[in-house]
């Protein structure tokens, strides 16, 4: 890291040159080390950390803290990032025509572009997770023998009435837990305890049908002629990849609570495959839809700050990119299929692995990889695009594009911020705060979670006008 930019700032000062602008292989070297090294050191660090909580809250070695997979890590650490920085050796740096050395690609403009990516990259998540491994402490429930438990344990385990149906306890404490919650449900009003049952067991159901149709009528919308030509409008193709990923979503942990309430099972424990495919499918589906919506506010910023189309507005490239999000969470989330998931020794699944304590600690890092960086990238594009409205407002006398540019950019920030007030509250409370936070709380708010990927519909009827039109003609036609 000292031999990156710190080494550019002594030359420049004492001989009036840089490395970066020596030459073309030195400007691509130069530009890839300066970012690859920074992010490599950190994410080394945020690994010491869980290392270190994983020590703590483990009697035994888990799987990371075996010396073979510490270096297994690290090579994955260090391929995922050159990866992920490969483009300065494909694109950066070219000649001017007065032969002077621009560090910046002919397709795009990397800088400031690549800043904003790596203060998330290199800043705000590891410091995201070096503070949950930091602060984190597991809890350990008191081993389960018979239904008359002690106080202290009923108390950590009824105040979380979620956990049956989202991966926090084992089967075991799950089961045992159905039976304590409706014992000590009898001494409550039976009416308000039914009342909330139906809630938590029902309203999942009215999801999955409505956030279906929704999502399915918004991709056959998109369909539709006037949004085929991609190359003028290559963001369609993000849209259309969110409607699948969102009806994806619904299928998941949100019918989980259906079927755990209505008929006493979940698809994630009914046999070792569905258990496998439904904790992959869990996390999965949600952060590519995440990171998806992450690059809608990308285009828009570009698309905005720019006069010609870059190489993230191309509609082939959108393409690669939306392949790439989904390669990169599959290969994240492939432990799944891997280590989780076996049988107990009465014959009931175990969504836990062998190895290694899945939960809580998965939930921690999509913590991260669905809410807190996704979110702090839409806030950083986002004002961009305002700054840059403000300034087209001023400057720009074509009406049309304004309006244009206007309802797109309305969208996007009214999607950004509902996906902070509806998503974050239920990860943050079932990371941190599912042994404490009121039952019906946790329930309330990953019933919100679920119903922020049904609304993408009505936000695109009410703030999209050419959308808008479409379902119109599309229910009442033309004669």
């Amino acid at each position: 890291m000292l031999y990156r930019w710190n080494f550019g700032h002594y030359l420049s000062g004492a001989y009036g040159f840089m490395l970066q602008t020596y030459s073309i292989p030195f400007c691509k070297f130069c530009s890839f080390l300066n970012y690859f090294t920074a992010q490599v050191s950190a994410w080394l660090r945020v690994f010491i950390c869980l290392d270190r909580y994983l020590s703590l809250s483990h009697r035994h070695k888990t799987w990371f803290s075996q010396s073979r997979n510490v270096l297994i890590i690290i090579i994955f650490i260090i391929i995922v990032f050159t990866i992920i920085n490969f483009h300065f050796f494909l694109f950066a740096c070219y000649y001017n025509e007065d032969g002077t050395m621009n560090v910046q690609a002919h397709h795009y403009q990397i800088y400031p572009l690549w800043d904003y990516i790596n203060l998330g990259l290199y800043n705000c998540a590891p410091f995201i997770f070096m503070i949950v491994f930091t602060s984190g402490q597991r809890k350990k429930p008191k081993p389960i023998l018979n239904y008359t438990l002690e106080v202290n344990v009923f108390d950590i385990l009824i105040t979380s009435p979620s956990t049956l149906t989202t991966p926090k306890f084992s089967q075991q404490i799950r089961e045992t837990y159905l039976i304590m919650f409706w014992f000590n449900s009898s001494n409550a009003s039976t009416e308000s305890v039914d009342e909330k049952y139906k809630f938590v067991t029902y309203y999942p159901l009215t999801l999955i049908i409505v956030g279906t149709l929704f999502n399915f009528f918004t991709f056959a919308i998109l369909w539709r002629p006037i949004f085929r030509d991609t190359k003028k409008r290559p963001t369609i193709h993000y849209i259309r990849t969110i409607a699948i990923f969102d009806i994806l979503m619904l299928y998941g942990w949100n019918f989980d609570h259906y079927l755990s309430g209505a008929y006493g099972f979940m698809l994630q424990t009914y046999s070792i495959p569905f258990c496998k495919f439904c904790s992959f499918l869990n996390y999965f589906t949600a952060q590519v839809s995440a990171w998806l919506r992450v690059f809608i506010c990308l285009d828009r910023y570009l698309s905005l700050s720019h006069r010609h189309k870059t190489w993230f507005s191309q509609s082939r490239n959108v393409l690669i990119i939306i392949i790439f999000i989904i390669i990169v969470f599959t290969i994240i989330n492939f432990h799944f299929f891997l280590f989780a998931c076996y049988y107990n020794e009465n014959g009931t699944v175990n969504i836990q692995a062998r190895h290694y304590q899945i939960y809580p600690l998965w939930d921690y890092i999509n913590l991260g990889l669905y809410n807190c960086a996704p979110f702090i990238f839409m806030i950083v594009f986002n004002i961009g695009v305002i700054y840059h409205l403000i300034h087209l407002r001023q400057t720009s006398t074509i009406r049309k594009s304004r309006i244009q540019h206007r309802s797109i950019s309305l969208t996007l920030v009214i999607t950004t911020f509902l996906f902070l007030i509806m998503t974050i509250p239920a990860t943050v409370c079932f990371g941190f705060f599912f042994s404490t936070a009121d039952s019906f709380v946790l329930h309330l708010f990953d019933s919100i979670l679920y119903t922020y990927h049904i609304l993408s519909f009505p936000i695109y009827l009410i703030t999209f006008k050419e959308f808008r039109q479409e379902v119109f003609l599309l229910i009442i036609p033309c004669k």
